[in-house]
């Protein structure tokens, strides 16, 4: 209603028609979104508190599930270098290196938070290079079509992704480019707002590992079953 009303009083001056009382009924159409865009401006400010604090607890959460997470993959590397041995002597399966992590699935990049301790940017991603290297046995692995986040050594990732880390910029703004071009355009901004999209985030199994004596390298979806040596694995030229 109040950009019908905008339009129509726009479209009067330049005409030069309208009327002192219409002018003043848009200063007070005016003044009240201004206050209510002040207000929420501070619902923003309250809503990015609350939201900071929420994702320092969830890194606190986060700190101590990969210090659990170290005890399980501790115990499980002598079994697991032992292993290692026995495949590199017999030219069979080592797992050269293994990431398991939370990727974008648009843009095909391990997504990143920023880390409170450190003020760093970290990927939400951890090691399972011995994780998986444990469970190789006469050179082959086999993993269940079942999350990894349930398996020794592994934790679930996408529960520490945080809200804010699910959303995608604004749909209306450009990157480099947030110059509103007319009054109009502020006016409608002011109306409609930035609208919100989730992001299509996806965990992922990364593999690297060589077999008879050649390496490769593979991606799995995390409930995809995992068997190595793949047919799928692409071989990597040194």
């Amino acid at each position: 209603m109040t950009s019908i009303v905008f339009d129509i009083i726009v479209s009067e001056l330049l005409c030069g028609v309208t009327s002192k009382l219409r002018l003043r009924f848009l200063k007070i159409l005016l003044g009240k979104e201004m206050n209510d865009k002040a207000s929420l401006s501070y619902q923003s400010d309250i809503e990015k508190e609350q939201g900071e604090k929420e994702n320092w607890l969830l890194q606190e959460q986060l700190f101590k599930v990969k210090e659990h997470t170290a005890r399980q993959v501790y115990l499980m590397a002598k079994q697991a270098n032992a292993a290692t041995k026995r495949e590199e002597e017999q030219g069979g399966l080592v797992i050269v290196k293994a990431v398991y992590g939370v990727m974008d699935n648009t843009s095909r990049q391990w997504i990143q938070y920023r880390d409170t301790k450190t003020n760093k940017m970290m990927n939400h991603t951890m090691k399972a290079t011995t994780q998986l290297q444990f469970w190789v046995i006469n050179s082959s692995l086999h993993l269940p079509a079942v999350s990894k986040k349930h398996m020794l050594g592994f934790f679930d990732l996408l529960a520490f992704v945080s809200d804010d880390e699910w959303e995608m910029q604004p749909t209306n703004q450009k990157e480099g480019n947030t110059r509103i071009h007319s009054f109009q355009e502020w006016w409608k901004e002011m109306l409609v707002g930035t609208k919100q999209k989730r992001r299509d985030l996806v965990v992922v199994l990364s593999i690297q590992y060589k077999w008879n004596n050649k390496l490769y390298q593979v991606m799995y979806h995390d409930n995809e079953a995992v068997d190595l040596p793949s047919q799928h694995a692409e071989e990597i030229v040194e």
